[in-house]
């Protein structure tokens, strides 16, 4: 995924200082993966970037969650403020239900989706794991999902709200403005400094006593 422009300018600067200097000191960048060189540079913490696609709800598979489109206050066919029954009763049967206010899906590559309902209809649409590529789970029309870096998801939200995740060694960062009204997204950066967990909520909390 490309990263802002901002991002690359003081390099390119540093470059271009060296070349006016010393023509050899550009070669020598070169030869060890600065600009010119076709390396990419990976993002802080060492990981090595993604290689993101866009993605559109039009290429989903209503029966395979790992196509599904995280947008517009929905994940696939989960959306906020729906009836929670009649949205378990659409999916199809590798959805199972935990109780009368939660609903899981887990799927061979390692993540599950979950939904969980308030009084007012599904609050909390929740997709966890960890996994090598964002490509295999749901992810956002940029293509940020499960296994993107933190550098990623800032690239495409520099301005992301980041605070203290309740597991250890986690971060949370949160879009101004990625959801629809009334619905919130997050992102759950782990200690292995790529998405773990990727949530959207409403403003009503989640509730044991889910029925009216």
């Amino acid at each position: 995924m490309p990263f802002p422009e901002l991002s690359l300018r003081p390099r390119a600067l540093g470059v271009f200082a060296a070349s006016i200097a010393l023509a050899g000191a550009l070669a020598a960048c070169t030869a060890a993966g600065g600009p010119g060189s076709g390396a990419e540079s990976p993002p802080s913490g060492g990981l090595t970037a993604l290689k993101e696609t866009p993605v559109s709800s039009a290429d989903e598979d209503p029966e395979d969650p790992t196509t599904w489109v995280i947008s517009a206050g929905a994940i696939g066919g989960v959306r906020i403020g729906d009836d929670f029954a009649t949205t378990l009763e659409t999916l199809p049967g590798t959805w199972r239900s935990v109780d009368e206010c939660t609903a899981s899906w887990h799927g061979d590559a390692s993540f599950d989706v979950t939904f969980a309902a308030a009084a007012s209809g599904i609050a909390e649409i929740e997709v966890s794991g960890e996994i090598g590529a964002p490509s295999q789970a749901p992810r956002t029309p940029e293509g940020l999902g499960l296994g993107s870096t933190r550098d990623e998801v800032r690239a495409v939200y520099p301005a992301a709200e980041e605070t203290a995740a309740p597991t250890a060694g986690a971060i949370e960062l949160h879009p101004d403005g990625m959801a629809a009204p009334g619905a919130t997204l997050s992102f759950t950066i782990g200690d292995n400094g790529r998405v773990v967990g990727i949530v959207l909520a409403s403003d009503a909390e989640a509730s044991e006593a889910c029925a009216p």
